[in-house]
């Protein structure tokens, strides 16, 4: 019995040197390769996008804990992800940088789109999901506008300062309402119109009216 299992460790002994002796000698760069992308790994930082219909969102990753420039870059290695959403039947897919941001445009409709099964490929090879792996983009119509036009009477046109023949110019108000964040803004604008040349005539008395001043640096 005890020479079975000498031979046995024997036997085995011979097998593992043979597998190691069969190794190419770059093995251990292979190693060190796989350690450094373990090392690494994906995430996706903004889980909830709102962006402003037909404008580009922007999806930020990280990769290693770092972003952008400060991201490590690995030679082939790409972060990617499949765009679904409103109007879309085939997933889209969209790649980016390890670290850097997906940035997705041709948002053409209302609702929420998703990137998800976002991941982190070497070339066709996938290595790792990302933590977590999916985002949500809101598109949304933030900036609507409507116009609605009246004439004016003699009495509204004096209260305003506008001081014209009744006979002769027609008075009109047009007035703009602008949805900005879920609150209206409303501009009127009066134009005087002359009967005999059906031209416009300036309004100098009238007070200039401002848009409330954008102070979240939203798009246009």
């Amino acid at each position: 019995m005890p020479n079975i299992r000498r031979r046995l460790t024997e036997s085995a002994a011979a097998v593992i040197a043979a597998i190691l002796f069969a190794l190419p000698a770059h093995a251990d760069v292979v190693t060190k390769a796989d350690l450094q992308i373990q090392g690494s790994s994906l995430a996706v930082v903004d889980t909830v996008v709102t962006t402003q219909l037909g404008s580009t969102a922007f999806v930020h990753t990280s990769f290693g804990g770092l972003q952008d420039d400060q991201a490590p870059v690995i030679e082939g290695l790409s972060a990617v992800g499949d765009l679904t959403g409103p109007g879309i039947t085939t997933p889209i897919q969209i790649v980016t940088a390890p670290g850097h941001a997906f940035q997705i445009s041709g948002l053409s409709q209302e609702g929420i789109y998703y990137l998800q099964n976002v991941r982190l490929m070497n070339g066709t090879q996938l290595l790792q999901l990302a933590v977590p792996s999916v985002a949500a983009i809101q598109v949304a119509n933030t900036l609507k506008t409507t116009v609605t036009v009246r004439q004016l009477t003699p009495d509204e046109m004096r209260s305003r300062g506008i001081n014209v023949d009744p006979s002769n110019y027609d008075v009109y108000e047009y007035t703009f309402s602008f949805l900005v964040n879920g609150q209206t803004v409303t501009v009127p604008y009066p134009v005087i119109i002359n009967r005999t040349t059906h031209e416009p005539e300036p309004a100098a008395q009238e007070d200039p009216y401002y848009l409330p001043q954008d102070t979240q640096q939203a798009p246009p």
